[in-house]
């Protein structure tokens, strides 16, 4: 089982390692700013247009429903699942 674990880590050593090579960052860029899901959906959902805030949300689409030409998606964070 441990021989499994190191060649397993060792793919994805060089599999970042190619990533790099190409230029690209394969962690990702910084994305600040933004906030906990959790703390999105305790704003009022009433507010007017103007009072509205600009937010943005970090997590994991672990759900994906397509309904013609509008796409509905699940996304989770560290804050939890939403309801």
């Amino acid at each position: 089982m441990a021989d499994q674990e190191s060649v397993f880590e060792a793919s994805r050593s060089d599999k970042l390692r190619n990533i790099a090579a190409l230029g690209v960052d394969p962690w990702g860029g910084r994305f600040d700013g933004h906030m906990p899901i959790q703390k999105i959906l305790e704003f009022p959902a009433d507010l007017p247009d103007d009072q509205r805030p600009r937010v943005k949300a970090a997590g994991r689409i672990v759900s994906r429903r397509i309904q013609g030409k509008v796409h509905f998606l699940d996304l989770w964070d560290w804050s939890g699942q939403p309801v």
